[in-house]
């Protein structure tokens, strides 16, 4: 998984996407708020909390600007990510809550935000050793 998380941060990293690794929620944000990308890669240390299903309403109302990007209720929970500074809500990959990774603690989080819909999708959860 570290080598398909270090693959993807680089694929984009070539593409000339922002990557924003070790910066606080609250400063990405901010930079977010002001850039004028159509997708961001965010690399975080942080926890999960209030995991919950995803609606299909809730689903359709998203609107990416990739659109090969396909989402399924079936494959999603809202949930928080908090790094100490700030929250955002993201999807989370159900594979994610299925294995447990949200239950311990702190882990290395690795999120593409798509400012069309303002929705930050988990792609990988790793360990922080």
């Amino acid at each position: 998984m570290k080598i398909v998380t270090k693959n993807t941060t680089q694929k984009y990293l070539m593409k000339n996407v922002p990557v924003y690794q070790d910066v606080s929620l609250k400063d990405i944000q901010k930079e977010l708020l002001e850039g004028k990308q159509s997708i961001s890669r965010i690399v975080i240390k942080g926890n999960v909390t209030n995991t919950r299903k995803v609606r299909v309403k809730e689903l359709q109302e998203l609107t990416l600007d990739d659109s090969k990007y396909l989402l399924y209720v079936e494959d999603y929970h809202f949930a928080n990510i908090s790094d100490g500074n700030d929250t955002i809500e993201v999807l989370l990959p159900k594979y994610i809550v299925d294995l447990s990774l949200h239950n311990d603690g702190k882990k290395q989080w690795h999120i593409t935000y798509y400012p069309s819909s303002g929705i930050y999708i988990v792609d990988y959860g790793l360990d922080i050793q």
